[in-house]
C-alpha cells in the first residue's frame, strides 16, 4: 500500500461515511441495454467514472486495481522537481511517497555531519542527493514533519476499528506547521505548511481552524498544487460544520482545479454536501458561486449522478457556459438514459429482436422517454447551432442519432450532413459513420439482395471497428441482433436470422475465462435449436453448403457461430425426436465432429466437475441410478441413431417372442434415456433445467415425448407381454409403470392463486404416491426376486403396499 504523505490526494474527503462499495449483478454495467453511441465522444480515461449506468452504486469501483498510480498528483511532483533542480521525476515520486521518517532524518543528518551513512535507497535517489548538495535544510525539515504527521492524516478502515488518534500529539504537529509557516521566508515552503496546517486541523476535528487557516494561507494569487488539496479540506470541514451550500461551492472548485484521475474522492465529497446531488438545492447552491463558469460548473456536478433525466440541468450548465468542459458528458449520459429506457424497449418489442437480461415492462416508460427525447433534440439543435459550444459537430451527431431513434429518417439524415460539414475529432467521425449506418437500415423497405450490398461496405467497416475495439464490438452486436435480424425475421428469412445473430455472437471476444457475455437472453444456436422447423433448418443447410451468391452471401457466411456442423446436428436431433433414426443418421453422418453424449458431473467431495460418457441403453428403478454404468468411451448421436434403428429392424426378424421381448426392452431403455428423465436428455433437447416435469403443456410436439414417455412405455408393455421369463416380465411391467408415474402432470405453479396451486398439488402427489400400476405389479410378480428387489429400493412401493395391507 502507498504511504500518502504530504500530498494525501484529497484523502481527507475519505472520511466521510460512506458505503460504496456492495454485491453487483454479474453483467457488464455498461452493456445491458442497446446502445450505439460512443463513450470515445467524451476523454474515457478522464470520464469513466462518471459514465451513466443503472446497476453501479459508484460508477466505476467493478474494475478497481490495486496497482494503479492515480494516487500521484503531478502538479505536485513537477513543483517539487522545479523546487529541486536535477531530481527527475521518478525519484521526487519516490521520495516524496516512498522514503520513511528514518531515512528522511539519515539525510538531515548527513547535512550537518558530511560523514554520517545514509541508506542506499537514498544515495541511488536524484531528489535526495540534489536536497543534500544544495543544502535544502529547511525542504528537508518540512518533509521530516510531513512524513512524521502522515499516519495521523489516513482515514480509518471502515471495515475495522483502527487505532485513536491522539488529539494532544497532532496538535504538537498543528504548532510545528504554524511556527514554521509564520517563520520561513520561502514563498514554496510557506503554502506547503499552510496545507500542512489545514490537514492537521481537519483530521484532528478542527474544523473551523481548517477553514480559517485556509483563508489566511492562501490568497487568490496562489496557484501551488497544494492550494488545491487544501482547499478539499476546507471543504470537508464546511460539510462537517453543517455548511453544505460551501461545501459544495468549495469542492465544485476543487473539482475544476484537480487532476481528472484524482476527482473520484472531490465527487464524493460533493455527493454528501448535496444530498446525493439533490436537484432541488441546485439554484439555492449555484447562486453563491461567482461567476457564470463557476455557476455552470457547479450545476454541471449536480448533473453527474442520478438515474433520472437531467435536461433542465444540461440546459442551465449551457445557458451559463457553452464551453463547459462536462457538458459534453452530461450529454452522452443523457443519451444513454434515452438508450436505456426509450431505444432499448423499442427495439426489444420488434418481432424477431433478441431481448437482454433486463427488460422494460413498465407501458408509460417509452412514452415519458419520447417527450423528453423531443425536448433533448430542441436543445442539441440549439446548442450544435452555436460555434460558440464545445464539440458542436458531437452534438449535431446525437441530434441525428436522437432522430433516427424517433424513426424520422429525414431529419435524421439532414443533421447527419450538417455535422459531417463541422469540424471533429476522429471519434466523433466514426460516431457519424454509425449513425450513418443506423439510418441506412432504417431507410430500407426490405432486406433484399440489393439492399444487402448496399449495406455491406458499412457492414464491413463496422465488422473492422469491432476488431479494434470492444464498444465497436457491442454496436457491431446490437446491429445484428436487433436490427438486421429482426428485419429478416418480419420477412420471414429465419434461415438468414440465424446467420444475423451468428455474426452477432461473433462480435464479441471471450474473456480470459473463455467465457463470451452475450448480452441477450439466446444466441444463433439456441435460436436455431428452439424456433425453426425442419424445412428452415433444411433451408439454412442448404444455403450454408452451396457457394456464396453475392459478396454479402459470403460476409455472412464467414466469422459465424453457426456452422455445418451445428445444423445437421440440429437436423439430426429434431428426427431424433421423432424417433426416424434412419433420418436422424443420413444427417448426423454429414458431420466433420460427431455429437458426443457426454455429461458434466459434479463431486461435492472433490469440488471438481468430471466429464461422464453417458450410457443410453442402461436400465434402472430410481432416475438417481441413470449414470451408475458410464461407458468407457463416448457413444455419439449417430451411433445411438444407428443402434435404435438395427433394433428396430431386428424385431421384424426375431427368432421368437423372447427374443422380441427383450428388443423391445432395448428399445424402451434407449427412449427412456432420451427423455428428461434420463442420463441422454441430449439427444432431445440442448438444456435441461433441473425444476422441469411433465406439466401436460407442450411448447412442441416432441416435449410430449421427451415428458411423458408413451412410447418408451408401450415398448416396455410389449416386452412384459411377449417374454417367457416371469423376472423379466416383472422388471418390464415395473419399469412401464415408472413411464406411467411420469404421465402424471404436475401442475405449474399459480402466483396469483397459491391456495389453488397447493390443492392441485396435493392431488398430484396422492396420484403420483398410488401408481395405478403397482397393484397388478404385486399381484402378478409378488413371488419374484424382482419384487423383493424393487420393494427394497422404490419408496413409492413400500407406501403403497404400506396402504393397502
Amino acid at each position: 500500500m502507498k504511504v500518502f504523505i504530504l500530498a494525501s490526494i484529497i484523502s481527507g474527503l475519505i472520511s466521510f461515511p460512506q458505503n460504496i462499495i456492495g454485491c453487483g449483478p454479474m453483467m457488464d454495467p455498461y452493456d445491458y441495454y442497446t446502445s450505439f453511441y460512443s463513450k470515445a465522444m467524451v476523454d474515457i480515461a478522464q470520464s469513466k467514472p462518471y459514465f451513466y449506468t443503472n446497476l453501479l452504486t459508484f460508477y466505476d469501483d467493478w474494475d478497481y486495481t490495486e496497482d494503479s498510480t492515480d494516487f500521484i498528483n503531478d502538479a505536485l511532483i513537477a513543483e517539487w522537481q522545479t523546487y529541486v533542480p536535477g531530481a527527475s521525476k521518478k525519484d521526487v515520486v519516490d521520495f516524496v511517497y516512498n522514503r520513511s521518517v528514518n531515512e528522511v532524518k539519515q539525510l538531515q543528518t548527513a547535512m550537518r555531519q558530511p560523514a554520517a551513512t545514509i541508506a542506499p535507497a537514498l544515495k541511488r535517489n536524484s531528489m535526495a542527493m540534489q536536497l543534500l548538495q544544495q543544502k535544502k535544510t529547511e525542504a528537508v525539515q518540512y518533509l521530516l514533519l510531513a512524513k512524521a504527521a502522515e499516519p495521523v492524516c489516513v482515514s480509518p478502515d471502515p471495515w475495522s476499528d483502527g487505532p485513536k488518534r491522539d488529539s494532544l500529539g497532532i496538535n504538537q504537529y498543528i504548532n510545528q506547521a504554524t511556527a514554521s509557516w509564520q517563520k520561513t521566508t520561502d514563498a514554496f515552503l510557506k503554502s506547503k505548511y499552510a496545507f500542512l496546517r489545514c490537514k492537521l486541523a481537519f483530521y484532528n476535528n478542527r474544523f473551523t481552524d481548517c477553514i480559517r487557516w485556509y483563508a489566511e494561507g492562501f490568497d487568490d494569487n496562489n496557484t501551488t498544487a497544494v492550494k488545491i488539496m487544501a482547499l478539499s479540506y476546507s471543504a470537508g470541514a464546511q460539510f462537517k460544520t453543517g455548511k453544505g451550500k460551501e461545501a459544495a461551492y468549495a469542492f465544485s472548485k476543487t473539482f475544476a482545479q484537480t487532476a481528472p484521475k484524482q476527482r473520484k474522492a472531490v465527487f464524493l465529497g460533493f455527493l454528501w454536501a448535496t444530498d446525493h446531488c439533490n436537484l432541488s438545492l441546485l439554484n439555492d447552491y449555484c447562486s453563491i458561486a461567482r461567476n457564470p463558469k463557476e455557476q455552470a460548473m457547479m450545476a454541471a456536478m449536480f448533473g453527474l449522478w442520478g438515474y433520472d433525466y437531467h435536461l433542465p440541468v444540461i440546459e442551465k450548465v449551457y445557458q451559463l457556459d457553452p464551453q463547459c468542459e462536462l457538458l459534453p458528458l452530461l450529454v452522452l449520459r443523457e443519451i444513454n438514459k434515452v438508450e436505456e429506457r426509450f431505444l432499448t424497449p423499442m427495439l426489444d418489442k420488434q418481432p424477431g429482436s433478441q431481448a437482454f437480461y433486463y427488460s422494460w415492462n413498465e407501458n408509460d416508460t417509452a412514452a415519458l422517454s419520447d417527450a423528453h427525447v423531443q425536448d433533448l433534440i430542441v436543445l442539441l439543435e440549439k446548442m450544435s447551432s452555436n460555434p460558440a459550444a464545445i464539440q458542436q459537430s458531437a452534438f449535431a451527431t446525437a441530434t441525428a442519432y436522437l432522430h433516427y431513434m424517433r424513426k424520422d429518417v429525414t431529419a435524421a439524415n439532414n443533421w447527419l450532413a450538417k455535422a459531417k460539414a463541422m469540424p471533429a475529432s476522429n471519434a466523433v467521425k466514426d460516431q457519424q459513420q454509425m449513425v450513418g449506418l443506423l439510418i441506412q437500415t432504417a431507410s430500407l423497405q426490405a432486406m433484399n439482395s440489393s439492399n444487402e450490398n448496399a449495406l455491406l461496405p458499412q457492414l464491413k467497416w463496422l465488422q473492422q471497428q469491432a476488431e479494434q475495439s470492444a464498444e465497436f464490438g457491442m454496436f457491431y452486436r446490437n446491429l445484428m441482433a436487433q436490427v438486421i435480424a429482426p428485419a429478416y425475421y418480419q420477412q420471414g428469412d429465419l434461415y438468414k436470422t440465424v446467420l444475423a445473430y451468428g455474426l452477432a455472437d461473433k462480435a464479441l471476444k471471450p474473456d480470459s475465462s473463455g467465457y463470451t457475455y452475450y448480452g441477450y437472453t439466446a444466441n444463433a444456436i439456441e435460436f436455431l435449436q428452439n424456433k425453426l422447423n425442419t424445412s428452415d433448418i433444411i433451408a439454412l443447410y442448404d444455403y450454408l453448403n452451396s457457394k456464396p451468391a453475392t459478396a454479402y452471401d459470403a460476409f455472412l457466411m464467414s466469422n459465424n457461430s453457426v456452422t455445418k456442423d451445428a445444423v445437421t446436428d440440429m437436423l439430426g436431433t429434431t428426427y431424433l425426436r421423432e424417433f426416424d433414426f434412419a433420418k436422424a443418421i443420413d444427417w448426423l453422418k454429414k458431420q466433420h465432429k460427431p455429437s458426443l453424449l457426454t455429461s458434466e458431473q459434479y463431486n461435492y467431495k472433490t469440488y471438481k466437475t468430471t466429464l461422464l460418457n453417458v450410457n443410453p441403453f442402461h436400465d434402472y428403478l430410481n432416475d438417481w441410478q441413470r449414470n451408475e454404468k458410464p461407458l468407457a468411451k463416448p457413444m455419439s448421436k449417430l451411433a445411438f441413431a444407428e443402434k435404435m434403428l438395427r433394433l428396430q429392424q431386428a424385431i421384424d426378424t426375431a427368432s421368437s417372442n423372447a427374443v422380441k421381448s427383450k428388443l423391445y426392452y432395448q428399445l424402451a431403455n434407449g427412449l427412456y434415456n432420451m427423455s428428461y428423465y434420463g442420463n441422454s436428455w441430449m439427444l432431445m433437447a440442448y438444456n435441461r433445467p433441473n425444476s422441469n416435469w411433465n406439466s401436460g403443456k407442450y411448447d412442441a410436439a416432441w416435449e410430449k415425448e421427451y415428458y411423458a414417455v408413451h412410447t418408451a412405455k408401450n415398448y416396455y408393455l410389449k416386452a412384459y407381454e411377449l417374454s417367457p421369463d416371469k423376472e423379466f416380465k416383472a422388471a418390464a411391467y415395473f419399469l412401464a409403470a415408472k413411464c406411467a408415474q411420469r404421465q402424471i402432470a404436475r401442475p405449474d405453479y399459480d402466483w396469483n392463486n397459491y391456495d389453488a396451486y397447493e390443492a392441485n398439488m396435493k392431488v398430484f402427489q396422492r396420484k403420483f404416491a398410488n401408481n395405478a400400476m403397482f397393484a397388478n405389479f404385486k399381484k402378478e410378480f409378488g413371488s419374484t426376486k424382482f419384487y423383493q428387489y424393487a420393494y427394497t429400493r422404490c419408496s413409492y412401493l413400500r407406501d403403497f403396499v404400506a396402504k393397502t395391507k
